[in-house]
């Protein structure tokens, strides 16, 4: 009995990881449209590097960015985040207002970083938004890997631990990834997939094989309950 009951709860965790990755490609296909224009919002500035590194697990599942994007004040109004998408969150990931915020004060308690001055600087915060015009996610990144200890630093850290020091936020960026610069989201594979290409499945044959692995469960399931 002790066999059968760890069986079925074996039966219908799969059946539900599967649905949910049946769920992603509309999450990816929301994510490119909102990124289209909202590029540098953290949740938009994060898939551009995950679609770069050809992966869409952990902080890089779509349907985790778009919701990221979506409890985002600045991302908050784009169309497609009309319903609220069902998505969790990326934990620890700063919203761009808090991000911004992040940036300042160090730049205001260290003006000669590298990072605070010149071209790639970022601008002073939108008056009306409290948002700087600028990837505040990345450039916080940036002076935190420079500075690990600042006191400001601590969102970063905590985004690093959770996310299994994701690059370039948390260090190097993996092994064959792109420059994320001009890399937009726009190419974001469906969950647990490597990038667009670089599986021999067609999205049909992902779907069937998702749908016999749901009716394989199905099947382990009613011989189990006999």
């Amino acid at each position: 009995m002790v066999f059968t009951n760890s069986l079925v709860a074996l039966t219908l965790a799969l059946a539900a990881a599967t649905v949910q990755a049946q769920s992603t490609p509309a999450s990816a296909a929301a994510l490119t449209a909102a990124c289209a224009t909202l590029s540098t919002l953290p949740a938009c500035d994060v898939a551009a590097s995950c679609l770069a590194q050809a992966t869409t697990t952990g902080a890089c599942n779509p349907d985790s960015l778009l919701a990221s994007l979506c409890a985002d004040p600045a991302g908050a109004t784009a169309s497609q985040c009309t319903p609220k998408p069902s998505g969790t969150p990326v934990a620890n990931l700063l919203t761009a207002k808090d991000a911004t915020g992040v940036v300042a004060s160090i730049c205001m308690e260290m003006p000669d970083m590298k990072d605070c001055q010149g071209p790639d600087a970022c601008p002073a915060a939108d008056p009306a938004t409290g948002v700087a015009k600028c990837k505040t996610w990345t450039q916080a990144a940036r002076l935190c890997l420079d500075m690990p200890n600042m006191k400001q630093c601590g969102p970063v850290t905590a985004f690093c631990t959770s996310s299994n020091k994701l690059g370039p936020y948390c260090g190097a960026m993996a092994a064959g990834a792109t420059n994320t610069s001009s890399t937009t989201a726009s190419a974001a594979a469906p969950s647990g997939t490597s990038a667009p290409g670089a599986s021999g499945k067609s999205g049909a044959m992902s779907v069937a094989a998702n749908s016999g692995l749901v009716a394989a469960a199905g099947a382990v399931l009613v011989y189990a309950l006999v």
